[in-house]
């Protein structure tokens, strides 16, 4: 899904794992999205890494018998083969669950701020071009006026 997405999809994602039903600030959202430290891939985030993440958060499992029971290997397995070119080769619980801190690397949080500051410039930008164009149309009215009074003045 598109990482712009992501807060939207947790506040429909129904509870224990999301929000759904319950009034969330923006910026609690936003600091709970940081706490999940879900990693970004060129402006998406997959549905695997989100939906671990979450349910690593509430549970706190690290556990080696979890780890390394059947079904956990089996459900890395089908993950590996399905994002193997966005996820990598080496997938892990602690990768999908955004345990390892992403420093260097881009973080959905990262990027859901980076867009919105990357908007509001665009939005400031073309508010100050409408501005200028304004102010120029307004001096153009203003300097069509004076030639014509200046017209009138030497007709007469």
């Amino acid at each position: 899904m598109r990482t712009l997405r992501l807060p939207d999809f947790l506040r429909e994602l129904p509870p224990p794992l999301g929000y759904q039903g319950i009034r969330i600030e923006d910026s609690k959202l936003n600091k709970i999205i940081f706490c999940l430290n879900i990693r970004d891939h060129t402006g998406k985030v997959y549905y695997p890494e989100v939906m671990w993440t979450i349910f690593h958060s509430i549970v706190g499992i690290n556990d080696d018998k979890v780890n390394n029971c059947e079904q956990i290997i089996n459900i890395l397995k089908l993950v590996k083969r399905k994002y193997k070119t966005g996820l990598g080769k080496k997938v892990n619980l602690d990768s999908l669950c955004g345990n390892k801190y992403y420093r260097n690397e881009l973080t959905a949080i990262k990027y859901i701020q980076a867009m919105k500051i990357l908007n509001k410039w665009r939005n400031y930008k073309n508010m100050r071009i409408k501005q200028k164009e304004q102010e120029m149309m307004k001096k153009l009215t203003i300097d069509a006026k004076v030639i014509e009074n200046m017209d009138e003045v030497n007709t007469d």
